[in-house]
């Protein structure tokens, strides 16, 4: 289960660039978080036991600790499709709750 007292969040600057603040996140999204967020996050979920899902603002994506049914359907999405619907909550969404069952 995430931490209660964790959380991640984006602020944009004047100048228009994202700025990310994090804490009390698992151990390895914090180390994954400090080599990423310069390359622009555009979602990031956190499930049961850990487990995580960080979502590059280029398409790309990482996770760790996923169970194998997630495993096999973020890697069936291509990254263009990534790119089209980052911005809504309904396709990532729906498969980032597969990590917490």
């Amino acid at each position: 289960m995430p931490s209660t007292g964790g959380y991640f969040a984006t602020s944009r600057t004047p100048d228009g660039l994202d700025s990310y603040k994090w804490n009390d996140v698992p151990k390895s999204l914090d180390e994954h978080l400090d080599k990423v967020a310069p390359k622009g996050i555009a979602s990031l979920s956190v499930g049961h036991g850990g487990c995580w899902v960080v979502i590059l603002k280029d398409g790309s994506m990482t996770w760790c600790g996923v169970s194998d049914q997630l495993k096999k359907r973020l890697r069936l999405m291509p990254e263009v499709r990534l790119k089209l619907v980052f911005g809504t909550s309904t396709s990532i969404a729906g498969l980032i709750t597969l990590c917490s069952q």
